[in-house]
Formats: structure tokens, C-alpha cells, sequence
């Protein structure tokens, strides 16, 4: 039986306990803060993402529980539209506290549970240890000798009460708006809420100064724009750096295998950094159950590597175009 030491309950984490069998693996999962995001902001499951879903067999309480996407446009600060695309079938809009709900209950109660803090990933005695602790990877830092870089961009977001069609009449899809080097985005949620967020250059601001900054940057973008900001409150508003992860060319190294953030953590721009962090869990599950370990590692890094750092790369140039705009 192979000992797996997984590093983060995270979205990949939680995958990837959940697709091994126990009765070939013997699984620890180590989480510091189980479920500390509490605040319901929505993360895309676009097509690939909801085939590693279905591999847990949950793809249909995703269902049951998100929102379908329709469609996604690009709009001017004036809100001309710019570009229209339909979204393709199967994408899905669920908030992230329920997707990290499901993957846990898809776990399968061999797995151990080891709430802590891992100091040193070189300690833990597993055959395989898997870095799935996001874009602060201790195992990435430590084991691969790579850290994590700032962007110069953050990002705010957020939910307010009530459908996105209160916001914006007819709109039943994602919606950003470029402009000023800054971009507005909203999009339908769950539960009668809206989802929105904004992106800009870094500055050091406060949850409510953050809901200042926004109100008075965007005060001449669309009615849609300044609607959901009038109901924005910082409760219900994050605020953080972007940081990306390294280039990698490798995530593979010894005994120690990177999946999700750590691998590959991106810009928001794309709203695929999940989506990659669920087909990491399952590529490296699949090729862990029909592979010896040694050849299950360099097909999982030989699939994952160059795909994950591509879509980084696309998010980045997204990203500094969209804040570039004029």
C-alpha cells in the first residue's frame, strides 16, 4: 500500500483525497484551516473542471447546487459591448464554501485527517508527499527551492443581496467592464445574491477603503456597475495581493509532487485557476492508480506541467491588458 501525504485541504486536496482508493492508498491529509473562506464568492467549473468532478461522482451535486453560465461579454468603462461569446455547455457557477463542502464529503473515511500546521515537509514520512498548500507552498518553498511573486495587482470581491438581473436587466451571464486601468466584473450566484469584483494596481487599503476606492473609481462606469457597489458591504468584501506561482518545469521532484496553486497559481482573469486545480487532482490520481509510482509521476508531470503554466501565462496577459485599457 502507498502512503500519501497530502499538504492542504484545499480545492486540489480535497480532490485528490477523495479520487484514491483507500484500499490501495493510505491517505493523511494535513489542513491548518479547514474551510476558513467562509464568504460565498463564486468559482467557475468550466467543462474540463466538471469532467474531473465527474471522476468523484459529485458533478451532479455541483449541479444541483451552482448556477449555469450562459454567456460571457466584455464591455467599455462606457458599456459598449466590446465581445459577446456564448459560454460553452457544462460550465457552472458555484460558490466556493459549497464546492469545498461536496469534495469533503467525497472523501472516504479511511482518509486521515491531521489539522496542524506542516513545518517541514521533509519530516513527513509518506511514499508520496503532495504540495496542494496553494500559492504560499511550504512544499514548493522548501523542497523545490521556488516561491511565489507579486504581481502589483489586487484584487477586491464580494457578494450583495439580490439576483444579477436587479443589477443589470437582461444580463443572465459574466459581465466585465475595462477601463482607467481597472475592470469591474459581476456574474450570477446562488442563493439570490450577486457576485462581484474589481482589479486594480496594488495599494494597501482596508476592506471598506477598498468599497471607498471602488465607489468613486467606477462612479462614471454603467448604472449596473455603481448599483452593485451602492449595495456592497465590507463585510461581505475580501481584499487581497495577487500573487502568482513560479515557473516551473518540472513538478515532479523525488517524492514530492506539486497540484493546484502551488503549481501553479495565477491572475483571476481567466477564472480557470480551480478548474486546473481539480484536473491536476484527477490526472494525478488516475495515473497513480494505473501506473507504477515512479511512471505515474512522470505522466502526471508530463500532462500538468506545461498545460498549467500555459493558462498562467494567458491569465497574466489577460490581466495586464485588461489593466491597461484606456
Amino acid at each position: 500500500m502507498i502512503s500519501v501525504d497530502i499538504v492542504g485541504g484545499g480545492v486540489s486536496g480535497l480532490a485528490l483525497a477523495g479520487a484514491l482508493d483507500p484500499s490501495r492508498f493510505r491517505v493523511r491529509l494535513h489542513e491548518t484551516n479547514p474551510g476558513f473562506i467562509k464568504l460565498g464568492t463564486v468559482l467557475g467549473m468550466w467543462p474540463a473542471a466538471m469532467r474531473a468532478l465527474r471522476t468523484l461522482g459529485v458533478d451532479d451535486q455541483v449541479r444541483a447546487v451552482g448556477v449555469p453560465v450562459e454567456s460571457a461579454h466584455l464591455c467599455d468603462s462606457s458599456g459598449r459591448r466590446l465581445t459577446f461569446h456564448s459560454a460553452p455547455g457544462n460550465s457552472w457557477l458555484i460558490p466556493r464554501p459549497d464546492l469545498l463542502a461536496i469534495l469533503e464529503k467525497a472523501i472516504p473515511g479511511e482518509v486521515e485527517w491531521v489539522h496542524g500546521q506542516v513545518s517541514d515537509p521533509a519530516q513527513l514520512t509518506g511514499d508520496l508527499v503532495v504540495g496542494c498548500d496553494g500559492v504560499r507552498s511550504l512544499v514548493r518553498d522548501t523542497i523545490f527551492g521556488r516561491t511565489a511573486h507579486q504581481t502589483g495587482v489586487m484584487a477586491f470581491r464580494g457578494i450583495v443581496d439580490g439576483p444579477v438581473e436587479q443589477y443589470a436587466p437582461g444580463q443572465h451571464g459574466l459581465v466585465e467592464y475595462w477601463g482607467g486601468g481597472a475592470l469591474f466584473g459581476m456574474s450570477p450566484n446562488t442563493r439570490d445574491v450577486t457576485n462581484w469584483y474589481t482589479a486594480t494596481r496594488e495599494f494597501e487599503v482596508t476592506p471598506q477603503q477598498a468599497l471607498d476606492w471602488s465607489r468613486e473609481k467606477f462612479v462614471e462606469f454603467p448604472a449596473p456597475v455603481r448599483a452593485v457597489l451602492a449595495a456592497a458591504d465590507p463585510r461581505r468584501t475580501l481584499v487581497n495581493r495577487v500573487l502568482e506561482a513560479p515557473m516551473l518545469t518540472s513538478l515532479v521532484r523525488g517524492r514530492y509532487v506539486l497540484a493546484g496553486d502551488s503549481a501553479h497559481a495565477m491572475a483571476p482573469n481567466l477564472g480557470r485557476g480551480a478548474c486546473e486545480a481539480l484536473v491536476d487532482s484527477a490526472v494525478l490520481a488516475k495515473e497513480l492508480s494505473t501506473q507504477p509510482l515512479e511512471r505515474a509521476l512522470r505522466r502526471y508531470n508530463e500532462r500538468r506541467v506545461v498545460a498549467g503554466q500555459a493558462v498562467k501565462l494567458a491569465s497574466a496577459a489577460v490581466c495586464r491588458t485588461a489593466l491597461a485599457w484606456p
